[in-house]
């Protein structure tokens, strides 16, 4: 039971902070000042029954020193555990918890990543693909061109015309 009071302490501080902090403001005091002396004195009080009722009852009630040292020894080895616990541990699993939130980022970032390039290679292989038959494609049509431009030059007749510059020559057809 000692060890079990010991943990109970600090579970039953926060309860009675928000407890305190309840009736303060029910009280609708008329400055800010009055407000946090009122919510002092609650505080005060509750932390100290809290912390202190036991320690009072064995003393005053049982008569029993004995038990007051265990009592005692119990509150101060489990508030020092607790306290390094808080102070050591909480640091520790919090940046613990924040590689595993970066890993799982990282791990849905590449996951993300390798999609793009998958997504990136089907769209270059698609777009080789046209580009190979948008280059045929234009081979033809410049072979086509080609081969208009033989039979046009074949039927036309290439004379030459003077220019308004000397020594310039110019075709006709304009090429």
């Amino acid at each position: 039971p000692s060890i079990l009071y010991s943990v109970s302490i600090p579970v039953l501080d926060m309860a009675y902070k928000f407890v305190a902090e309840a009736l303060t403001s029910w009280e609708n005091h008329k400055t800010h000042s009055a407000h946090i002396d009122a919510l002092i004195i609650k505080r005060t009080c509750f932390y100290f029954i809290n912390n202190n009722l036991s320690l009072f009852y064995i003393f005053f009630w049982l008569r029993d020193l004995p038990r007051l040292r265990r009592q005692l020894q119990t509150l101060m080895i489990t508030t020092q555990l607790m306290s390094i616990l808080v102070e050591v541990g909480l640091p520790y699993f919090q940046a613990k918890y924040a590689l595993f939130q970066a890993e799982q980022l990282n791990k849905k970032k590449n996951k993300n990543k390798n999609k793009n390039n998958k997504n990136m290679k089907t769209k270059t292989k698609m777009k080789d693909s046209e580009h190979e038959e948008a280059v045929k494609g234009d081979n033809d049509d410049a072979v086509e061109k080609n081969n208009n431009r033989e039979t046009d030059l074949g039927d036309k007749s290439q004379t030459k015309r003077a220019s308004s510059f000397p020594g310039e020559q110019t075709n006709q057809t304009g090429e």
